[in-house]
């Protein structure tokens, strides 16, 4: 048994990850940089996020 790609699928953008925060620091490129793994965000939770997990973390 073979597994065949779809050619339309092949036409869809794909991701391109931008460049490293260490290639930029280095090129001097970057001042300032804080690095952020994909799941992270500069903003604070959402209200009521903060609460939600101390209530939870009593249960644990």
């Amino acid at each position: 048994m073979s597994i065949t790609f779809a050619e339309k699928l092949s036409r869809i953008p794909h991701y391109e990850a931008g460049a490293a925060s260490v290639d930029a620091v280095e090129s001097g490129d970057a001042k300032g940089v804080a690095r952020l793994a994909a799941n992270e965000s500069p903003f604070p939770p959402v209200p009521g996020v903060v609460e939600a997990v101390r209530e939870a973390a009593t249960t644990v």
